[in-house]
């Protein structure tokens, strides 16, 4: 309160008060719900047509806090980029991180079921899968191929899923 009775407003703008800005409410809230889609869906959100509001509204925050990553407005706190780091690897790069997404997602289909996710599955989840996996065995087979196939990425498919390629397993 202040001398006169009156309450304080709270501080406005960023870095205001004394949260810091990755325990703000909104913030948290939106990375939780982030975290918590990809976890689902296995995907990140979308703004297509398709798409519902509350998914779209998820795009558009992770757009915002990329574009602040590179400078685009209000710069994101050196907390905020450890904890995006943390919470979602490669957040910065969609290309990247769509990778990794369905590289795990294989992962997790082969050890669940003990089988390859099939191109050719009724469904369509799996399909999407097994349609990648195809994609990544050809990228492999050619690796001169224009693309973004590299070493790195096949090291990282044979810690994640050993075999992907057909060579074992």
């Amino acid at each position: 309160m202040m001398p006169q009775g009156r309450p304080t407003a709270p501080a406005a703008g960023p870095g205001a008060g004394t949260a810091s800005p990755v325990d703000r409410p909104a913030w948290g809230a939106a990375l939780r719900d982030l975290r918590g889609f990809v976890a689902h869906h296995g995907r990140l959100p979308s703004s297509g047509a398709s798409a519902t509001a509350p998914e779209r509204a998820l795009a558009a925050w992770l757009v915002r806090q990329r574009a602040r990553a590179g400078g685009s407005g209000p710069a994101l706190t050196a907390q905020q980029l450890q904890v995006l780091d943390a919470a979602l690897p490669g957040w910065r790069d969609t290309t990247e991180l769509r990778w990794r997404l369905h590289a795990t997602a294989v992962a997790e289909y082969r050890s669940a079921t003990g089988r390859w996710p099939s191109k050719h599955s009724a469904d369509p989840h799996v399909a999407r899968l097994g349609r990648w996996l195809h994609d990544q065995r050809a990228a492999a087979a050619n690796p001169e191929r224009p693309g973004r196939w590299s070493a790195a990425r096949r090291a990282q498919l044979d810690e994640l899923a050993p075999g992907w390629d057909g060579a074992a397993g």
